[in-house]
């Protein structure tokens, strides 16, 4: 996703935090592998969906898993109960 590329993924782990089905990718049960081949050539077949699946997840990533912004925000958690224990 942070290529910009459209994701097809199996709903196990964190991937249905970082994967949303039918906005950056296609999710799927795991172990089910016609739907993955289904979800892998309907991006392959549809350039216009590739592109947006892309572009979302490429927003996505920008928005919700960016390093800097994610360790300010756990700094401030660690300092707010260093503060409240202290």
């Amino acid at each position: 996703m942070a290529m910009g590329k459209p994701t097809v993924a199996s709903d196990n782990g964190g991937i249905p935090d970082a994967v949303i089905d039918g906005v950056t990718g296609f999710v799927v049960q795991p172990g089910n592998v016609e739907a993955m081949a289904e979800g892998i050539l309907k991006l392959l077949l549809n350039e216009e969906l590739s592109k947006k699946f892309g572009n979302n997840g490429r927003k996505r990533v920008e928005d919700h898993f960016d390093v800097e912004k994610n360790l300010r925000i756990m700094e401030s958690l660690f300092n707010n109960v260093l503060n409240k224990t202290i």
